[in-house]
């Protein structure tokens, strides 16, 4: 359990080559420390930079997650590395809750981990400066801040007034979720006009 003395930094969002010409961004839920052939990994601050690049090169190997939102990003079930490669050059994506939840995939964040992530959430946007922001999972959609949120319109406002459009879907490992639904999700988002 996180101390108040302890909180983690934000992990440093992955920014694809291709985000200025989208300012598409993906907002996934958390990470959770994980081991592998004996030996224990804690995420870094390079925890989403990690994970998208070993999705593009080792999409086999991936999460369930890393896989559902490859193929949606690609619009394919079976993405060549090119493809993949093309596909997360359009988008920013991290993490919402920083630091490590616990070990294991079925770890889910403590209250205080959610707390933390409202209240550092809103400071990371500016580096980032979405217009549209796709939130995976209903505990995330659900735990956003609601500081700066203007539910007639579904945005976010920055303080120097630029808007954020914010849908949210399934997050990409839950029972049901195919990455065909992935896609239309992102393909909405997409298509949708920003507010004025």
């Amino acid at each position: 359990m996180m101390s108040s003395d302890e909180k983690p930094l934000p992990f440093k969002s992955w920014i694809g080559s291709r985000y200025h010409e989208t300012r598409f961004m993906v907002l996934a839920e958390s990470a959770y420390t994980w081991t592998e052939d004996g030996e224990t990994f804690v995420p870094d601050l390079d925890h989403s930079t990690g994970i998208v690049e070993h999705a593009i090169d080792h999409l086999e190997a991936a999460s369930r997650s890393m896989v559902t939102m490859t193929r949606a990003l690609c619009a394919d079930a079976a993405p060549s590395r090119e493809q993949r490669a093309a596909g997360w050059a359009t988008v920013a994506f991290n993490n919402f809750v920083p630091g490590s939840i616990g070990h294991g995939a079925r770890a889910r964040p403590s209250r205080e981990a959610w707390d933390h992530a409202r209240a550092s959430f809103l400071e990371t946007l500016p580096s980032t400066r979405p217009t549209r922001l796709l939130v995976l999972g209903k505990a995330n959609w659900n735990n956003l801040p609601l500081d700066h949120w203007d539910q007639a319109t579904q945005t976010y406002r920055l303080p120097d007034g630029s808007r954020i459009l914010v849908h949210h879907t399934a997050h990409p490992a839950a029972i049901g979720m195919s990455w065909t639904r992935m896609a239309d999700a992102i393909e909405q988002l997409r298509a949708a006009s920003l507010p004025d």
